[in-house]
């Protein structure tokens, strides 16, 4: 994405980037429905024809069905304000209000589409999932900077984005249907005394979603006003590369939830400290290095993506700060892993009020008055407090995973090779204009990384090996 930069400018990727932070703070309106969901299935041992989860499948599909409805005429009313007094742009007050209604017609389309993603996940549905992903995926973002390549104009991509969002709603509807058992044309029904007994998870995951898209989010929505839409192009390439590190490590928790769900819940609890320590390693030792190489390089990898050195020189902090907070934030989410698969939230609720109350003040009065690296190091300084502070204090009240032995032997090694190379990457900050050049030294950076951190744990299990046999 951040190469439709250099061809749209910096006004219309802006928008790109209000449209993101939207569908992050929309997909709040089913936050407590899809987790719950996923777990209920995947909880269960007869998923096929289960009238249970059909009816609870049904039920939330008309309240979903009634919030996209909602969402749709609430953007009709409030697109023209958006326009006229959010924004700060040259573009014509008209075509901004189209674009603007445009972009919550896609993102209500696309809610919809999170409902039966998270059935499927519970279904443990992956080969299929990920191949529809790929193919969605690949019309959703290389063929629409294709079509923006030779049509060059903002409406035009987003009127593709509606027919991709529309097309896979339509197919994922068809597969949940036809897993679950049912007719795709039967009309539905609506059930409360089963959403009523899933009532205190799902009022807890909706407690918790709200507040941590609030405490991820306000800083995107705050400058969106703050910035100028141009300057907020620049900080929508920032926020898109280092959320790239989260995007690679999503799919480990997609899979890792449902799957510690059904070993919680047969009393596997070896298979269950094993896998969440492997898990753990492969993120550390994959994603991990990734961030590091973003951070050290923050500057050139703007560069790399947009050809601007004016981006490289105003995003080059702001990515750094976003991409380490990003890092700590990856790994600190093993712990949230383990409340969902044993169903209790309480904790994170705890924690996610507790750090709402004391970062989202400090956003709103930094924010306005420094700008964008404010909030990127508010951002990475409550990212490293909560990965120092709260993942121990969480595996001590759960007793599910040692801390120590998850520490040591996940995490430790690929932190000590990452730090040491972060040191020596960032001795350097000058841009490098040769793209060619750049992008061999980004490569081989990180694969020099990965393979320290490879050998790292190497040489960890071969000394606990020998610890073990004394």
């Amino acid at each position: 994405m951040p190469f439709l930069f250099s061809i749209l400018g910096s006004d219309a990727f802006g928008l790109i980037g209000f449209f993101a932070v939207l569908q992050i703070i929309i997909n709040l309106f089913g936050s407590g429905f899809t987790p719950t969901i996923a777990r209920e299935i995947a909880r269960s041992n007869s998923k096929h024809q289960n009238s249970q989860l059909i009816s609870i499948t049904r039920s939330f599909e008309t309240i979903f069905q009634v919030l996209l409805c909602f969402i749709i005429v609430l953007a009709y009313f409030f697109s023209p304000w958006f326009s006229e007094s959010w924004f700060h742009s040259d573009m014509p007050y008209l075509m901004l209000s189209e674009i603007i209604f445009m972009i919550f017609i896609i993102c209500a389309i696309r809610f919809q589409s999170v409902l039966y993603l998270s059935v499927l996940r519970g279904y443990e549905d992956f080969f299929w999932l990920n191949s529809t992903a790929i193919i969605f995926n690949t019309f959703r973002f290389p063929v629409s900077f294709l079509i923006v390549y030779f049509y060059p104009d903002i409406k035009l991509y987003f009127y593709w984005q509606l027919i991709i969002s529309i097309l896979e709603l339509v197919v994922l509807k068809i597969r949940t249907r036809k897993l679950l058992g049912f007719s795709s044309w039967r009309p539905g029904y609506f059930n409360l005394t089963n959403i009523k007994a899933l009532k205190d998870f799902a009022k807890a995951v909706t407690i918790t979603a709200i507040i941590s898209v609030t405490i991820a989010q306000t800083d995107k929505l705050i400058m969106s006003n703050v910035l100028s839409l141009s300057d907020y192009g620049y900080f929508t390439i920032c926020m898109m590369l280092s959320n790239g590190i989260l995007m690679l490590g999503y799919p480990v928790g997609t899979v890792l939830m449902p799957r510690l769900t059904s070993l919680h819940a047969n009393g596997k609890s070896i298979e269950f400290s094993n896998l969440y320590i492997k898990f753990t390693k492969f993120i550390c030792i994959f994603i991990v290095p990734g961030a590091v190489v973003i951070a050290g390089y923050s500057n050139n990898v703007v560069y790399l993506f947009t050809s601007s050195s004016e981006a490289a020189t105003w995003g080059g902090s702001v990515l750094n700060y976003y991409a380490l907070g990003n890092a700590f934030l990856i790994v600190a989410g093993f712990q949230y892993y383990q409340q969902v698969a044993k169903g209790e939230l309480k904790y994170h609720v705890r924690y996610s009020l507790g750090l709402l109350v004391a970062s989202l003040p400090l956003i709103f009065i930094f924010g306005y008055q420094y700008g964008a690296i404010a909030v990127a190091i508010i951002w990475f300084v409550f990212r490293l407090i909560s990965f120092v502070f709260w993942v121990p204090y969480i595996h001590k009240k759960l007793k599910t995973v040692k801390y120590l032995p998850w520490l040591f032997q996940g995490v430790v090694p690929s932190a000590a090779i990452c730090s040491i190379s972060y040191a020596f990457i960032k001795l350097n900050d000058d841009i490098i204009h040769d793209k060619i050049l750049l992008l061999a030294i980004l490569s081989i950076s990180y694969f020099f990384i990965v393979s320290c951190c490879l050998l790292s744990y190497k040489v960890s299990d071969k000394l606990k090996l020998k610890l073990r046999l004394h």
